[in-house]
């Protein structure tokens, strides 16, 4: 029997989504060895290198999850693609040359991952990592959120992932809450927390909160993206159309059209005639995608889109009326 087969997950076998830093708080006896193995197996297909920085026993269970994936190990680390540190070894390491600081880190973690960015197929690395478990199962809180940012600074400047994960067994009493809460702050992603309910520990509920405010603040800002996105393409296509009526504009304000016979006060009729056209048509458009939006779901992609029409309408009519005053101060002169 597999050693390992008795250990739930929350996320089952399935890949991670991508972000740069994600955070998985565990109950003790809940160890997520498959979400794991499935965040680097992931990556390995991908060509990228994965890198394991776990303790002696979670390491192997990994590593078992990852053969039971038919991934060849031995080849792997004959090669280099994955390379597997012992956490307490690395953690002593970054001790003795000066803590959590960020010129221990640089001298250590930077070189690390530099390394494992030179050995990779793709140039992209991914790392699951438990130095912070070890920090808050012994108390310190302050070198682990010290680490966690040491580790945001290279994630800016190295094309890696970051897969951290933390037993709640750090934090058995609620004096540690500020802990926590500053610790998901640090992360882009907190991976949805299943409690057993043996083990069920007052850092649960505040976890279960975090992962659904968490979710909601990347929903706004997905929808706020996906908004932002719209109000570009409608502003250039809005330069576009204002480009377009200058010429227009300027086209039918030029001398010859007046040296043909054709007097200034007809010109400048017909000029205001096919302003107050192009005015009208926009009106309507307008209208109709104020109508449109009123029907659609708040806030989804169709209603943002109206949203980004409503806005350029508005700018293509104020542009409009001011390329039709300058035209009459023009043609008077």
């Amino acid at each position: 029997m597999d050693p390992h087969s008795h250990l739930p997950d929350s996320a089952a076998s399935q890949p991670l989504p991508l972000p740069a830093h994600a955070l998985h708080f565990y109950e003790p006896d809940l160890f997520p060895v498959q979400s794991i193995a499935a965040f680097l197996r992931t990556g390995l297909e991908d060509g990228e290198l994965a890198l394991l920085i776990a303790t002696p026993e979670h390491s192997r269970a990994v590593r078992d999850a990852l053969w039971r994936g038919n991934l060849d190990l031995e080849a792997l680390q004959r090669s280099d693609l994955l390379l597997c540190l012992d956490a307490p070894s690395v953690l002593a390491a970054l001790k003795s040359s000066g803590g959590t600081c960020r010129c221990a880190t640089d001298d250590l973690l930077n070189e690390l991952i530099s390394k494992a960015v030179r050995l990779s197929p793709s140039g992209r690395v991914r790392v699951f990592g438990e130095l912070i478990n070890l920090l808050a199962l012994a108390g310190d809180y302050e070198a682990g959120l010290q680490l966690e940012a040491h580790w945001n600074r290279l994630l800016a400047i190295h094309p890696f992932r970051l897969y951290c994960a933390c037993s709640t067994a750090g934090f058995l009493h609620e004096s540690s809450a500020p802990a926590v809460a500053a610790l998901c702050r640090l992360h882009d992603r907190l991976v949805p927390f299943v409690s057993s309910p043996a083990t069920l520990s007052w850092l649960a509920p505040l976890l279960l909160q975090s992962g659904a405010l968490q979710a909601e603040m990347q929903k706004r800002q997905a929808a706020e993206k996906a908004l932002h996105a719209v109000e570009l393409e409608y502003a250039r296509l809005f330069s576009e159309h204002v480009d377009h009526l200058r010429k227009c504009l300027e086209e039918s304000l030029r001398p010859a059209s007046f040296c043909r016979g054709t007097p200034m006060q007809n010109s400048h009729a017909s000029l205001d005639y096919m302003v107050e056209r192009l005015l009208c048509d926009i009106l309507e458009q307008c209208q109709a995608a104020c109508i449109a939006r009123e029907s659609a779901s708040p806030g989804g992609p169709e209603s943002q889109k109206y949203t980004g029409e409503i806005l350029a309408y508005g700018r293509l009519t104020s542009a409009l009326c001011g390329l039709q005053q300058r035209a009459q101060a023009r043609t008077l002169h």
